[in-house]
C-alpha cells in the first residue's frame, strides 16, 4: 500500500535460460493527494496524513485511518473479509480499533480485528454536538497522546458523520487549513456514502464561536477548557506531524 507524495525506488533483475541475469533500476514518485485505500469488505477507507499544515509541516502518513465499520452491526454489507482482515493487521499493522459508536450499536457483539487489536467504544455524538461530549473527547484525546497506540483505524458505521467530526477537530488541532477540512470531510461522497453540507456548516459554525483567532487555536483552547492537557496536545503533534 504505497503512500501518497512519496518517492519509491525499484530494482527488476531477471535471471534467463541461459544463467544469464539483466535488470534495471529506477525510481517514480506517487502523486500528492489523499491516499484512499481499498481493504476488502468495507468502504470509505483512507489515510488521515498528507494533509500540509499551518506552519509549513505535513502530517504523516501510516498512523490514522479512517472509515466505515468492520463487523456489518449496522450495515451488513459492511463486514471485514478475511483478506481485509490480512489487509488491516498484517498491511497496516492496527493496534488500535476506535470505534466511535456505543456498545449497543454493535448488537453482535464482536471484535472483527481479534483480541491482539485493542476495541475501544467511546460513544460520541456527530457534527455540532460532539462539543457537549466533554468526557467522550478527554477519553479520545488521551488515547490519542500515546504513541504505543499507533497505527489506530477510527470508524463508526458509515466513516462519515461520527468520524468525519472527530477527524475535523483531530486535523484543526494538527493545523490544516479550514479549506483542506472541508475537502476532507467531503471526500466521503466518492463512496457509497455521503455527506451532510447542513451539518458540517452547523459545526463549523460553532467552532467559530469559540475563542481564538484561526481554527486550530479555537480547537485548541476548547480542547483545555473541557480537561484536555497542554502535555497531551504537544504529544498528539509530536505524533503527527513531521519535523
Amino acid at each position: 500500500m504505497l503512500k501518497t507524495g512519496t518517492k519509491y525506488y525499484y530494482r527488476v533483475r531477471l535471471t534467463l535460460d541461459n544463467a544469464n541475469t539483466i535488470g534495471t533500476t529506477g525510481s517514480f514518485e506517487t502523486e500528492a493527494s489523499p491516499r484512499i485505500l481499498s481493504i476488502d469488505g468495507i468502504v470509505n477507507v483512507r489515510d488521515l496524513g498528507g494533509w500540509q499544515v499551518s506552519d509549513g509541516r505535513t502530517v504523516k502518513q501510516g498512523l490514522l485511518y479512517r472509515g466505515s465499520e468492520l463487523d456489518g452491526a449496522v450495515q451488513p454489507e459492511y463486514t471485514l473479509t478475511e483478506l481485509g482482515y490480512q489487509q488491516m493487521t498484517q498491511g497496516l499493522g492496527i493496534r488500535f480499533d476506535m470505534d466511535l459508536r456505543f456498545p449497543s450499536d454493535n448488537q453482535k457483539k464482536t471484535d472483527a480485528l481479534g483480541d491482539a487489536v485493542t476495541h475501544k467504544y467511546y460513544g460520541v455524538s456527530m457534527y455540532a454536538a460532539i462539543l457537549d461530549d466533554k468526557e467522550q473527547l478527554r477519553q479520545l484525546l488521551s488515547d490519542l497522546a500515546v504513541p504505543e497506540n499507533y497505527p489506530v483505524y477510527v470508524h463508526c458505521t458509515y466513516g462519515r458523520d461520527r468520524t468525519g467530526t472527530v477527524c475535523y477537530l483531530l486535523e484543526a488541532l494538527l493545523g490544516v487549513s479550514d479549506s483542506d477540512l472541508e475537502k476532507d470531510y467531503c471526500l466521503s461522497a466518492f463512496t457509497d456514502s455521503y455527506v451532510n453540507p447542513q451539518e458540517f456548516k452547523a459545526l463549523t459554525e460553532r467552532v467559530n464561536l469559540l475563542s481564538g483567532n484561526t481554527t486550530q487555536e479555537k480547537v485548541e483552547g476548547y480542547l483545555l477548557s473541557i480537561g484536555v492537557t497542554q502535555e497531551q496536545i504537544n504529544s498528539i503533534r509530536e505524533i503527527f506531524l513531521t519535523p
